[in-house]
């Protein structure tokens, strides 16, 4: 199906982020697991180096405690990669969607909660978020959130009809 994906943990630190250039604008996507590493400095030189190169920096997260909200570990680590140049930071793996926060007038979502699941155990759970981003050569120009509900025949749907 041609689904590209980045962060791979068998590659070098080099070889890890995925650089795309979308319609004239050139974007670096690079990622940070709790499970594939301990110090995010590797990260953080990552992002200093693609942001150096005049690239728009996502940084991916996978990272933090199930169905609670944000740690204060993760706010640091998302402000520590905004500061090394990383554009917008979305995060999952907490199966709850957890609060969005503006740091120095960049965006990060520290968890989006669940797309495709299959846990209906709490309202929480069954929620999700997508963000439709609008990018520009200065970085985020809008956004746009999408809540989603997991339904139990397996669909995801918006809670609001799309406009």
């Amino acid at each position: 199906a041609r689904v590209e994906y980045f962060g791979d943990p068998d590659l070098s630190d080099s070889e890890r982020p995925v650089r795309k250039d979308i319609q004239g604008l050139r974007f670096s996507f690079v990622e940070w697991s709790d499970w594939t590493s301990e110090d995010p400095d590797s990260t953080n030189a990552a992002i200093r180096a693609e942001a150096q190169q005049g690239r728009l920096v996502i940084v991916y997260t996978h990272w933090g405690e199930e169905y609670v909200p944000a740690t204060d570990r993760m706010k640091r680590m998302a402000r520590s990669f905004i500061d090394s140049g990383a554009t917008m930071v979305i995060g999952s793996h907490p199966h709850v969607v957890q609060e969005h926060e503006v740091y120095l007038d960049r965006h990060i979502y520290y968890s989006l909660g669940n797309l495709i699941f299959d846990q209906y155990w709490m309202p929480e759970v069954s929620q999700g978020l997508l963000v439709e981003v609008v990018f520009g050569l200065e970085g985020v120009l809008d956004i746009k959130e999408i809540p989603v509900v997991l339904q139990r025949d397996r669909q995801t749907c918006p809670v609001s009809p799309i406009e």
